[in-house]
């Protein structure tokens, strides 16, 4: 059944869907609730930030893969009515995404290095000249809109615990 406005307009949509395929219940202080697994999943626009924020991505059929930014700050007003710490627990997960992203990247970075090659096309862009993540690939990497200032808070956290060994070494 479509979801409708209070004005009886039909609301926007979006397709989500779970990267790994296995189901990820959001909810919303208004009561709603909804499952996302391996099938593109229709959600409601109040339900957007609560599904980005549990891991699930726009579907490559629903603006691009991304949302634009005028549907993040619409998704985000959403969330926050009615949140208490969700606010807080957004910040942090946005700020892991981001870590996650960047740590990907000096990765493949780093293997480049080693091994003599070239990065990976899909790393290429990742850092700009000055060696900090940009902005825009973020963005097209997590899937929303990113700012500056979270970009730089997220590295600084990144890079601090890089340096003092807090992140996990595989090869350890």
């Amino acid at each position: 059944m479509p979801s409708t406005t209070a004005g009886g307009q039909k609301a926007p949509m979006k397709n989500f869907i779970s990267p790994t395929g296995e189901d990820i219940r959001i909810t919303h202080p208004n009561g709603s609730v909804a499952i996302i697994g391996a099938t593109e999943k229709p959600l409601p626009q109040h339900l957007w930030a609560a599904a980005t924020r549990a891991g699930a991505q726009v579907a490559s059929g629903s603006s691009g893969g991304k949302l634009t930014a005028a549907e993040t700050a619409a998704a985000n007003r959403a969330a926050q009515a009615g949140a208490g710490d969700a606010q807080n627990d957004e910040r942090f997960t946005i700020k892991q995404k981001l870590k996650e992203q960047m740590k990907l990247a000096l990765d493949a970075h780093d293997e480049a290095d080693e091994g003599g090659a070239k990065v990976t096309k899909e790393f290429e862009d990742a850092f700009t000249s000055a060696g900090i993540p940009q902005v825009k690939w973020l963005q097209d990497r997590v899937g929303f809109t990113v700012s500056a200032d979270q970009r730089d808070e997220a590295w600084e956290e990144l890079t601090a615990e890089l340096e003092s060994g807090e992140e996990e070494d595989p090869e350890a």
